[in-house]
């Protein structure tokens, strides 16, 4: 007597997942690499569903692909030594084919090492990065997104060297330029109105290096250019004040 073995059809595969509108909440994080003013950074972006359920994020697509990871940057590179700096831009991409879980709290994570110029004599590097995160597609257990392309909110980073010991005040003392510089740089900003009112008012009584690394540290904390008259600056900075406290 033969025995047949019993055969049996493969099993139908499971019905896909329902189209919905699924908007996730989308952060970008820049970290240093190394610290500043940094040569590279890391570019983190941080992918979380908008409400309690767990998602994964994926490549969109029913096959083996890839999703894109696109950047665009934006540096200025401040050398503290006068009211210039130079402009530089850069872009890069990344494919990515992994399978992240994202939850409240837990997200997704796609991270990208951007390279920066080469540094050449700056004390400081301000850093503006956007971009988009192309074909992906976030799934819950009921419904899925289908293909996105996430538009990546822009973010910015300061990067400065380590300042020297002391306080603005003695660095404006003893004529330092590059302790000028950074401990203005660096003010908190719950600092930064006090410390462009010292620079102002330091302006008129400085002259030679650290008269420029005063007028660099305008520069940075303010983004204007007023030349090197100390009465402009002033007449600038006090209507700035009164529209800020009518």
């Amino acid at each position: 007597m033969v025995a047949l073995a019993a055969c049996s059809a493969p099993a139908p595969p499971p019905p896909e997942l329902p189209l919905a509108v699924i908007v996730p909440v989308v952060r970008v994080e820049l970290v240093e690499q190394p610290p500043g003013p940094a040569p590279r950074i890391w570019v983190r972006v941080l992918i979380e569903p908008p409400d309690e359920r767990p998602m994964t994020l994926q490549p969109a697509g029913p096959g083996p692909g890839h999703a894109v990871l696109e950047l665009r940057a934006h540096w200025q590179d401040f050398r503290g030594d006068g009211p210039t700096s130079t402009g530089h831009a850069g872009q890069s991409a990344l494919a990515w084919n992994g399978r992240e879980t994202a939850e409240p709290g837990r997200p997704a994570v796609i991270a990208m090492q951007l390279d920066l110029d080469e540094l050449k004599g700056a004390l400081a590097r301000r850093i503006d990065v956007e971009g988009r995160l192309i074909g992906v597609e976030l799934r819950a257990e009921t419904e899925r997104s289908g293909g996105l392309v996430l538009q990546l909110p822009a973010t910015h980073l300061d990067s400065l060297a380590p300042a020297p010991g002391g306080t603005l005040e003695s660095h404006l003392q003893s004529g330092s330029p590059s302790g000028i510089f950074l401990s203005a740089a660096g003010a908190p900003p719950a600092q930064r109105e006090a410390t462009l009112d010292r620079l102002i008012d330091a302006l008129a009584q400085s002259d030679g290096r650290a008269r420029e690394a005063i007028l660099a540290a305008l520069l940075y904390l303010t983004g204007e250019t007023h030349g090197r008259d100390a009465h402009l600056w002033r007449t600038w900075w006090n209507e700035q004040r009164r529209q800020a406290h009518p």
